[in-house]
C-alpha cells in the first residue's frame, strides 16, 4: 500500500514513463543485490522490491492506456489479462528456489524488471493516442 501512495504522489511530480523506467531499473538492481549481498542487505533488498513492484502496475495502466488506439475497453481488459504474469510468477520463483536456491529464485523478477524497463522505453517514444488523433485531424 505504502508503494501506491507513494507512486501516485510521484505521479504528480514525474512523467509517468519516467517513474516506470526509474522503478523498473531499480527493481533488477535489487534483485541483484539479493543474490549478491550477505544477510540482513539482502533482506532489505529483497523486500524493497515489493514497495517497488507496487509503484510499477499502475503506472503501467496508464501508460498502455494514453497510449493504445483501441477502445480503452479493450485495452483495459487486455491489460486484466496480463495480469496473470503476476501469477505465473511465484510458482516459477518457488520452483527455482526449491532447484537452485532463494538467491537463484531472484533472477526471474530480475529478467521481468528488464522486460518492464524495455516496456518504459517504448512508452516514452510512443505517442499519446489522443495526441495523435489530434495530429491527423490537423493534418485535414
Amino acid at each position: 500500500m505504502a508503494g501506491r501512495f507513494i507512486g501516485s504522489a510521484l505521479l504528480t511530480r514525474v512523467r509517468a514513463a519516467l517513474l516506470l523506467a526509474a522503478a523498473a531499473a531499480v527493481a533488477p538492481i535489487l534483485c541483484l543485490t539479493v543474490t549478491r549481498a550477505p544477510g540482513e542487505l539482502a533482506g532489505w533488498a529483497a523486500l524493497s522490491v515489493g514497495l517497488i513492484n507496487s509503484i510499477m502496475f499502475p503506472v503501467i495502466f496508464t501508460l498502455t492506456l494514453e497510449r493504445s488506439t483501441a477502445s480503452g475497453a479493450a485495452t483495459s481488459g487486455l491489460l486484466c489479462i496480463a495480469i496473470v504474469g503476476g501469477a505465473v510468477m511465484p510458482p516459477l520463483v518457488g520452483g527455482l528456489a526449491d532447484v537452485a536456491g532463494l538467491r537463484a529464485a531472484y533472477l526471474v523478477p530480475l529478467i521481468a524488471g528488464a522486460c518492464i524497463s524495455a516496456f518504459a522505453v517504448a512508452a516514452s517514444r510512443a505517442t499519446v493516442a489522443g495526441q495523435l488523433a489530434a495530429a491527423s485531424n490537423a493534418a485535414h
